[in-house]
């Protein structure tokens, strides 16, 4: 089933990006529902990301680094962690989250690319 899903990023001014994706509401062969998230920065505890499908009711907490914090720099490091910052992570530990990537908008994009490039510089 495609549900709409907003996407929504907070800017490094405060403001928030969000723009509306069309996507399948299950991944993994279909074998689980998406579910609403908000990304949650355990390092500086601050919601930088929200993932909310237009008729849910509720939105998950996910701890996800921001892409202004280290990861390696806490407690609770783990090489198996994400991309700071990345949205591709949303839907369990260390899945890539392929039914969003298929459909992201090019601004959404282009900021995985660049995510990815400077984790692994």
């Amino acid at each position: 089933m495609i549900r709409t899903q907003k996407v929504m990023v907070r800017l490094d001014d405060g403001d928030w990006l969000c723009l509306p994706v069309h996507r399948h509401h299950s991944f993994g062969s279909d074998t689980y529902l998406a579910k609403s998230h908000a990304l949650f920065c355990p390092s500086c505890q601050t919601v930088w990301a929200i993932l909310k499908f237009v008729d849910d009711t509720e939105v998950w907490p996910v701890a996800q680094f921001c892409e202004n914090c280290d990861p390696k720099a806490s407690v609770l490091y783990s090489p198996w962690y994400p991309v700071p910052g990345s949205l591709l992570v949303e839907e369990g530990w260390g899945v890539i989250d392929e039914s969003l990537l298929a459909v992201l908008p090019e601004q959404f994009l282009k900021r995985e690319f660049n995510l990815h490039l400077k984790a692994y510089s």
